[in-house]
């Protein structure tokens, strides 16, 4: 029995140490030489981080010079590597990622999640959505409103597929739809949705997004285009400033709105106010959501 007993613990103990020795895919992929323009984290199996970046990458070592100097590291002790542009870099410290970096407010930018990476979001309360990076290139999101109603109201079910045409360190452009419908308990609900084109240049803290969107209710084409016109500036580690702004050529009003990102490693918080223009309301309709990064 004792034998049987400790045959179990080596085997898991050979399994647990067999599973860390594993590289996983996600970190094949990260697991690239930068050049100069580029720094990167190193999070570590025991969580520990390094700040620097990989002058060799090979199957069994790697070379990573960091600011004590170079070091080897063995890829099975690396959990995650983030590529930053050194312009994340302010003083000794790293700002780290935008968790949202894919949508401003509402819009979407011009950027895609990363291949394995996805997000929960809420918006308005009533608006919970997931998405999740297919590859670099192709990422989906989807949710279903929660109206706290019953009876004649109806519940919307959305689904909002995204491509990347272009992906670059200082511009992206990327094409996608809106796709929503109507959930009745009869079944008869109506369906709207949008198909957009849309490009963000600049760096990740600095930017700005720009886009056209072709809009329709029940099959039926809107006959004016949307453009929307935003942008985010990054002004702390852990603040950003966003706004978010709709056009259509020759109507009479346009919706504006601007506000504030709070920033973590993992989560995002947005606050803002949106408002037409002219003959707005004081001061505005609040815009609140947030994002969980997985």
């Amino acid at each position: 029995m004792r034998a049987r007993l400790v045959s179990s613990i080596a085997l898991i103990v050979l399994g647990a140490s067999v599973a860390r020795a594993q590289i996983s895919e996600r970190v094949r992929r990260e697991l690239h030489v930068a050049d100069s323009s580029q720094v990167q984290e190193v999070e570590l199996v025991d969580g520990s981080r390094l700040i620097g970046r990989f002058i060799a990458v090979g199957e069994r070592s790697t070379t990573f010079r960091g600011s004590a100097g170079d070091i080897l590291l063995d890829p099975k002790l690396i959990a995650r590597v983030h590529t930053y542009s050194r312009t994340a870099i302010h003083g000794n410290e790293l700002w780290f990622a935008d968790p949202n970096s894919s949508r401003l407010f509402l819009a979407p930018t011009g950027r895609t999640l990363a291949a394995g990476d996805g997000y929960f979001a809420d918006h308005e309360l009533f608006f919970p959505q997931v998405a999740y990076g297919v590859t670099d290139r192709v990422m989906v999101s989807g949710g279903i409103s929660l109206f706290p109603c019953s009876g004649a109201c109806a519940e919307i079910g959305y689904f909002a597929p995204k491509v990347a045409l272009v992906r670059d360190s200082t511009f992206n452009l990327a094409a996608g739809a809106l796709l929503a419908k109507a959930i009745t308990s009869s079944g008869d609900g109506g369906n709207a949705g949008t198909v957009y084109l849309v490009g963000t240049s600049g760096h990740p803290d600095a930017s700005v997004t720009y886009g056209v969107a072709a809009g329709f209710v029940d099959g039926h084409w809107y006959d004016r285009p949307f453009i929307m016109l935003g942008g985010n500036l990054r002004v702390s580690r852990r603040i950003a400033l966003i706004t978010e702004n709709y056009f259509v050529p020759g109507a009479k009003h346009q919706a504006v709105s601007g506000g504030v990102r709070f920033l973590g490693e993992k989560i995002s918080v947005d606050l803002a106010l949106a408002n037409v223009i002219p003959d707005g309301f004081f001061p505005g309709l609040p815009l609140v959501g947030f994002v969980v990064k997985f």
